[in-house]
């Protein structure tokens, strides 16, 4: 009998592929979302770094300038904590749309195995069947051939 072979051997490798770079995907998302999650946390510290500074430091005699400089200072902090929350979201939704593409990759991809597992199993009982046959033959043959003989005698 010839050797096995999986007849969608193709597909099954085109599915880990597909799955393997989704993986990669996945990882450089979630590498981009640690990244914008730290620069964020990085602004929000130097929000609240200067607003304790700002208080310490300042006394009652302040002038409106020096106010308004601050105000201004913490507006673009906010408007910078802002984009990066945006960013932050965006990168959130294209994680979750990529580990859905996964999960249903991964589902495809082990239905295949499972395809090849079965074939591999049909195989078997078929190499089996006719291994078992091949005996048959054999043992009948010395059966009939023995039984020639001591009717010979």
């Amino acid at each position: 009998m010839k050797k096995y072979k999986f007849k969608l051997e193709t597909v099954l490798n085109l599915k880990k592929q597909l799955e393997q770079n989704l993986k990669n995907r996945l990882a450089n998302e979630i590498s981009k979302l640690n990244s914008e999650k730290a620069i964020l946390d990085d602004y929000i510290d130097s929000r609240k770094q200067f607003v304790i500074s700002y208080e310490k430091n300042n006394s009652n005699h302040t002038s409106i300038c020096q106010i308004m400089s601050c105000y201004e200072y913490l507006a673009v902090l906010d408007e910078k904590v802002s984009l990066h929350q945006q960013r932050m979201a965006e990168i959130q939704l294209s994680v979750n749309s990529i580990l859905q593409e996964l999960t249903i990759a991964a589902k495809e991809k082990q239905t295949m195995i499972k395809l090849e597992e079965k074939e591999f199993a049909t195989y078997k009982y078929e190499l089996m069947a006719e291994e078992q046959k091949t005996n048959d033959e054999n043992n009948s043959y010395k059966y009939y051939k023995k039984t020639i003989t001591s009717v010979k005698r």
